[in-house]
């Protein structure tokens, strides 16, 4: 299979050529965010730091780095750790798309299935990528540390801004016309979970990362 290598930001006709299944490396400018960034932007409605369409930052990515600070005050970025889209999407599922809506953003980056990629990437015109990758060679892309803003939350959770080349590789997950992977196999899934649940007697186990 041909290396498929795609620019940030995302063009009209890069977005429209992307498919559910593609695999992709990319190229430009991601910051990313964990949840405690979601809830300042989100929930207490702060602004963000840093204009990120003027800086050309084309995606955000659901994680947080791993980082060294060098005597010189320089950062090095030891891995970067993908997280669940789930763990960002509070509030009834929404909190994600409430901020892609609020930014303009053209795509997410993140661990797994996110809930309602299918209706709002296709609402929003946006890509959903899922990374498969491991921390350290997701790491070993980034070119240069742009930026850092919020660095009161902690080096992990503080929001990065870095440039890439040829991170990946990403599946598309979801593209812009609403096309899901997840979708296609949910009812499948579904059905083998409730049978895996029923045979440890799970069937009754509720999980939930807020109060």
């Amino acid at each position: 299979m041909k290396k498929r290598i795609v620019q940030l930001p995302l063009t009209e006709e890069t977005k429209k050529s992307l498919q559910a299944g593609d695999i992709v490396y990319l190229s430009g400018r991601i910051f990313n965010a964990r949840a405690r960034w979601y809830l300042r932007v989100v929930q207490e409605g702060r602004p963000l730091p840093a204009d990120i369409h003027a800086k050309n930052v084309g995606a955000i990515f659901h994680g947080g780095p791993i980082v060294k600070k060098r005597t010189d005050g320089s950062y090095q970025i030891k891995s970067l750790v993908p997280m669940p889209g789930w763990v960002m999407n509070g509030e009834g599922g929404t909190r994600t798309w409430q901020a892609v809506d609020k930014i303009g953003l053209d795509a997410i980056i993140c661990k797994g299935m996110i809930d309602g990629s299918s209706e709002y990437c296709k609402k929003l015109n946006c890509v959903h990528f899922a990374a498969p990758g491991t921390w350290i060679h997701l790491a070993k892309s980034i070119v240069e540390v742009k930026e850092v803003h919020w660095e009161d939350l902690g080096y992990t959770e503080a929001m990065w801004i870095f440039e890439i080349k040829e991170m990946g590789p990403f599946v598309v997950e979801t593209a812009a016309g609403g096309n899901s992977l997840y979708d296609q196999v949910k009812d499948e899934l579904d059905a083998k979970v409730r049978v895996l649940y029923e045979r440890e007697g799970l069937l009754d186990f509720k999980y939930s990362v807020t109060p």
